[in-house]
């Protein structure tokens, strides 16, 4: 199996690391990185360039539970589908639990908690954009227009994840 890596920027000084493995004898990359950055749906690793750590559901629950980052592990409690909704706007579902990456309560405020929850389709609390360019991209709340962030950009395992305005 080859990777492709994509490399994302959550806020200016917050960085997510997304790889998506591809079968060899597929043709192109699952993720094109420059201005016209795209990603298809399939299943990524999102990691914390500031940290190296991974976006992680804290001990592989399936309970509606605030995210975390940890260090990488290669278990399914890291794996996030992504996949299309509407324009683009994408869902992120975990692997191990098929519950979506969730603003908590459809909040807009900065500090909101990053959940995993369970689906609710349509949800915008539910979907998301990865905008940017160059490889300097987002992953930007549809409801709140707020990115996701590490809380006080730590690089300790367990350090919670929130929206935060990007500034």
């Amino acid at each position: 199996m080859k990777k492709t890596y994509l490399l994302l920027p959550i806020l200016l000084l917050f960085s997510i690391f997304a790889c998506q493995e591809a079968k060899e004898e597929e043709s192109g990359l699952s993720a094109v990185i420059g201005n016209d950055t795209q990603i298809v749906n399939g299943n990524y690793t999102i990691r914390a360039v500031h940290s190296n750590k991974c976006l992680d559901v804290p001990a592989s629950s399936k309970a509606n539970i605030q995210v975390q980052q940890f260090d990488c592990n290669g278990s399914n409690a890291q794996l996030w589908r992504i996949t299309k909704v509407d324009g683009r706007f994408v869902s992120i579902v975990n692997v191990n639990s098929n519950k979506a990456l969730d603003i908590a309560g459809a909040s807009v405020v900065d500090g909101a908690q990053v959940l995993q929850f369970d689906i609710r389709n349509g949800q915008p609390n539910q979907q998301f954009s990865i905008e940017g360019g160059g490889g300097q991209l987002a992953i930007r709340a549809r409801h709140s227009g707020k990115v996701l962030d590490v809380v006080g950009r730590s690089t300790a395992n367990a350090a919670k994840v929130q929206q935060f305005n990007d500034f």
